[in-house]
């Protein structure tokens, strides 16, 4: 479509909305206005179906995290089959709740079985109660404290995750910036704690509560926070 085409367009579309009032806009602040709507024109992408969405993300998740599990894991402590089979269907029924939080992003018209905040008290119940029974509370000798440098790799890893998972998202729907943001920043640290809980020397149930999955809280506050100040910083320049 040439250039004169889309002013001629522009003068059709504008006659229809201001009628008989176009007349009095001078031809060449008409043309100006012109100008910088066609300057702005950029090719529709349209964005793939929920299900492929849904596919992707949660393929690049998955990849990510299984890529390195098997590079950090070299230091892992003793854990029998039962718990890995364990944690991984735990890990898996995260990654699934919250690669779905973030397909709603790219379809907010996507049916929703069940509420946002009763699906995350059910997948919290499930962590605290599965770490527990899993694993023992606190081996003998060993302090509650111990090892906090687990939690720095867990935030380490979901900013890298985040990094990447922000490079699709920002096709999806801007609903809520700190909402998308809190999104983002759960299923990074989740694959944060994935990776460091089959990497990690210490298996106790205490340990995993407070230096692993506490990741995911602060995770998820710092995508609210880092999602409302990019909305706020986009308005400002805008």
């Amino acid at each position: 479509m040439t250039d004169e085409t889309r002013r001629d367009l522009f003068d059709d579309e504008l006659s229809r909305a201001l009628g008989s009032r176009t007349d009095a806009v001078p031809q060449e602040l008409n043309r100006r206005i012109q100008g910088r709507l066609i300057a702005n024109l950029r090719p529709v992408i349209p964005i793939p179906p929920p299900g492929i969405c849904f596919a992707g993300i949660f393929g690049l998740l998955a990849i990510l995290a299984g890529a390195l599990i098997l590079i950090t894991r070299t230091g892992a402590g003793k854990i029998s089959d039962v718990q890995t089979a364990a944690m991984a269907l735990l890990f898996v029924t995260g990654g699934v709740l919250f690669t779905f939080l973030l397909t709603r992003q790219f379809a907010p018209s996507l049916p929703q079985p069940i509420g946002t905040r009763l699906a995350l008290s059910i997948f919290g119940f499930l962590v605290i109660a599965g770490t527990v029974a899993l694993f023992p509370w606190r081996e003998p000798g060993t302090a509650w404290n111990v090892s906090w440098q687990c939690l720095i790799r867990v935030i380490e890893f979901a900013a890298l995750t985040a990094v990447i998972l922000t490079v699709p998202m920002r096709r999806a729907a801007m609903l809520s910036a700190s909402g998308r943001g809190a999104v983002v920043g759960a299923a990074a640290g989740l694959t944060g704690v994935a990776i460091q809980q089959f990497s990690c020397a210490y298996q106790q149930a205490s340990h995993l509560l407070l230096w692993h999955w506490s990741g995911i809280a602060i995770a998820a506050a710092a995508g609210a926070v880092i999602g409302s100040m990019t909305r706020r910083i986009s308005s400002r320049h805008a």
